[in-house]
């Protein structure tokens, strides 16, 4: 499914891309990781900063402008 993603992203040449699923957020082309704890995750992304708040957050999978969360989330905010 990870494939059918990345195909999307670059046929559609999104600025960034947050999918969010039950247990874990996939994030692509975000350009700092601001904050990291296992309660809350905050990312600068081209025009806001995206706010994770859950329990149990940690970095699953990371590469260069994409990474994927997983946790029990709670809330995800966009702060201008």
């Amino acid at each position: 499914m990870r494939v059918i993603e990345n195909i999307k992203t670059f046929l559609y040449d999104k600025k960034y891309s947050i999918n969010i699923y039950e247990n874990n957020i996939h994030i692509y082309n975000y350009l700092d990781l601001v904050e990291l704890t296992d309660t809350r995750i905050t990312l600068k992304v081209e025009e806001f900063d995206l706010q994770i708040t859950g329990e149990g957050l940690h970095v699953a999978r990371m590469a260069e402008r994409e990474l994927i969360v997983k946790g029990t989330l709670h809330d995800v905010r966009f702060i201008r």
